[in-house]
């Protein structure tokens, strides 16, 4: 079977409409007569033996061709019908047997159609050109995909991203022989002998003779093929199309969307810890544990399958190893590969990453996107608070981000000082071993018990096929996480009324409400506490531990004086004080080498920073589960780079002009009022009252923007 027969037609449905090319035919004179009976696919055979490998394509036979002056502009790509006549490649348009015998061009058009296997469906392709006089330009699709200028030797362009898989792909290209001028001679004076470009002839002169070369336009005498499975055959011009930051849950996450969605493109995750999980591999603090459910905190793509909603950390960890091996994720981590600045160089448009491998080893990577899964807080510097005296503390102190592994509290008297979640995990964490536990907090918070597990999830699992009863489960905790902070929202008074009641029956006899747990602020204006079972209630009923509300006032070698004249005598202080706000894990940013301040620029759509190209980060919900927000922005990225990819871009900038600036009222970032978020808040990107610069809103809003919102407003896209 011929390669024609193969692709079928060379012309599209939608040009069968209009007026077919002159039909190729052999130009008289030829030399010899087996050269009428050469056929329309010449030169079937991998122009290479030694190469050849199965995943290949001639595209030898004919294609539709025309001059560049009547076609178009060089530069600009025309329409497939408006080529007028055929040609057989890889005969050169001179040559009467490729059909033109045409002496006299020096810019043509050439075009061909053709579909890619379907066993090429996750390869990458490359196209192979042998010989082309003398400067050709490359579409795939409507799209420049390369350019080259030399005819003697050899050039492949990587065409991977602009197919159509399973579709017709047309290709097209510009030759322009740029020496090649009618009315122009160009001399080269070599072995005291003068080369004269002339008139589309080639001169040798000298005193003895004169000798004519006809030119050689297009591809000529040389294969033109398309390869496929090349991935580790070839040298691209990066190390990865995509280098993810973070090996937590939001660049575990996104890796897995990427393979989902993006299966073309090239990633790497690169992380300074020796292990994936980030918070769960850092945090080791006695009873760590999520203050989400695992039914919106986990990955939608591999459900929490447990009847508990709060996991313990050691099991969360276990969780996200398990789904990023279960993906193939894990073989994409670089492990112990400490970040330390990225460069966007505008010339080449990618990122040039500057790294440190096993604390010493310095390691250069080149990608043409970052995507930052780091979170927003510091892993080397927890918040520091100011506690009056806490340094001549002779006891042990210790923050719980940095807990020592030795430490023995058993039978001592331990002061927690903070009332947030990580203080409500370690009040009945450590109360079973300490002799007393002790919580002093500034001013309470609102604390809710949760139950075990709950009786709707039951029947789903017993009523229901597996996957189905999964997408429910983890449907209803979506809805009821969104209608319990709606509603708080709405009417915080009743809300508050609600939740106090709550906690009022929670509570050991002789233990007041007020003033330990009655909140001076509504509900969700600053993030609410989960305690699995009531076990934070739980062990204050046993008389192991309590709750303490007031002002320090010095912390002394011995004690701790509060502003109420009371004090504690602690072996042990855990300041559970707040964690340090922290983007991009620290890491210098720079465009051209210019410094970029995170905090300086406005952020589109909650993943791209103003003014810098190809960067996207994940953001999370402070009143929701973190990875709901991290999986809505990393499916819009991929939408993002799926356009990306298919138009032939090589950047993509978020924009902000002048007037858009100064008409945008600018709005908080977080709209959380705890103590760790409006310290940090100096450190979070701006936002604002217009549309694409929007804060985060709420988890169903952003999965629509997601999937089908606006990704044009704000962009520039360029080629």
């Amino acid at each position: 079977m011929s390669l024609i027969h193969f692709f079928g037609s060379t012309h599209t449905q939608a040009e069968a409409t209009t007026v077919k090319p002159v039909a190729y035919q052999v130009q008289k004179p030829l030399d010899t007569d087996w050269t009428y009976r050469l056929g329309t696919n010449p030169w079937p055979e991998h122009p290479r033996p030694q190469l050849h490998r199965e995943h290949w394509l001639n595209l030898n036979g004919i294609w539709a061709y025309d001059r560049a002056g009547v076609a178009g502009n060089p530069l600009d790509p025309p329409q497939a019908e408006a080529l007028s006549r055929e040609v057989m490649i890889p005969s050169c348009i001179e040559s009467g047997l490729s059909g033109i015998q045409d002496l006299d061009s020096t810019a043509m058009w050439f075009v061909r159609h053709f579909k890619v296997p379907d066993i090429w469906k996750k390869q990458n392709v490359l196209l192979h050109f042998e010989a082309v006089d003398y400067e050709a330009t490359v579409f795939m699709n409507n799209v420049k995909v390369g350019h080259n200028v030399g005819g003697y030797f050899r050039f492949t362009v990587d065409i991977t991203r602009n197919l159509s898989r399973g579709q017709d792909n047309k290709f097209l290209w510009n030759v322009h022989q740029v020496i090649d001028q009618m009315n122009q001679t160009y001399e080269i004076k070599a072995d005291l002998k003068s080369y004269n470009y002339r008139a589309s002839v080639l001169f040798r002169e000298s005193t003895e003779q004169v000798e004519r070369y006809a030119c050689s336009g297009g591809v000529w005498a040389q294969t033109t093929d398309v390869e496929g499975e090349v991935n580790g055959l070839y040298t691209q011009d990066v190390d990865f199309d995509v280098i993810i930051i973070g090996a937590g849950l939001s660049g575990i996450n996104f890796a897995y969307r990427l393979q989902e969605r993006n299966p073309n493109l090239s990633y790497c995750i690169v992380d300074g810890r020796h292990e994936i999980g980030g918070t769960w591999s850092l945090f080791n603090y006695p009873g760590i544990r999520s203050d989400s459910d695992l039914f919106t905190f986990g990955f939608s793509w591999r459900p929490w399958e447990e009847q508990q909603p709060i996991a313990q950390g050691a099991r969360i960890l276990e969780y996200i190893k398990a789904s990023a091996a279960q993906e193939g994720i894990d073989k994409k981590i670089k492990f112990n590969h400490r970040v330390n600045s990225v460069d966007w160089s505008s010339e080449s448009s990618t990122w040039k990453f500057d790294i440190t491998a096993n604390a010493s080893d310095p390691v250069s990577l080149q990608s043409r996107f970052v995507f930052l899964g780091t979170g927003y807080y510091d892993y080397n510097e927890p918040l520091k608070a100011h506690i009056p005296g806490i340094d001549d503390f002779e006891g042990t102190v210790i923050h719980p981000q940095f807990w020592p592994k030795d430490l023995d509290y058993t039978n001592k008297d331990v002061v927690i000082i903070g009332s947030g979640a990580t203080a409500v995990t370690l009040v009945p964490s450590m109360a079973d071993k300490a002799a007393h536990t002790t919580m002093l907090q500034r001013s309470p918070t609102y604390i809710l018990a949760l139950p075990e597990s709950d009786p709707l999830d039951t029947a789903f699992r017993f009523l229901l096929p597996g996957s189905l009863a999964k997408q429910l489960i983890r449907f209803k905790w979506i809805l009821s996480g969104f209608l319990l902070t709606t509603f708080s929202k709405w009417f915080p008074r009743l809300a508050r009324s609600i939740i106090l009641r709550w906690t009022a029956q929670e509570l050991p006899k002789g233990v007041k409400m007020d003033p330990h747990f009655t909140p001076k602020y509504n509900p969700w204006e600053q993030r609410m506490c989960l305690c699995p079972a009531g076990d934070f209630f739980k062990t204050l009923r046993t008389g192991k531990a309590s709750v303490e509300t007031g002002l320090i006032e010095k912390v002394t070698a011995k004690t701790i004086r509060l502003k109420s004249g009371r004090e504690m005598h602690p072996d042990i202080i855990v300041t559970a004080t707040g964690l340090k706000v922290h983007l991009a894990g620290g890491i210098k940013v720079s465009v051209d080498g210019q410094a970029i301040s995170l905090s300086e620029c406005f952020l589109w759509k909650g993943c791209m920073l103003e003014n810098v190209p190809n960067l996207f980060m994940a953001m999370g919900y402070v009143d929701a589960s973190w990875t709901l927000g991290a999986d809505a922005t990393a499916q819009l990225v991929c939408r993002i780079l799926n356009r990306f990819t298919s138009g032939g871009f090589s950047q993509i900038v978020p924009r902000l002009t002048g007037d858009e600036k100064q008409n945008m009222t600018e709005l908080p970032f977080m709209s959380l009022k705890s103590t760790y978020i409006q310290k940090g808040k100096s450190v979070f990107p701006r936002v604002g009252n217009s549309k694409q610069w929007l804060p985060r809103s709420y988890y169903w809003k952003d999965i629509y923007n997601a999937r089908r919102g606006d990704v044009e407003s704000g962009l520039v896209w360029s080629r």
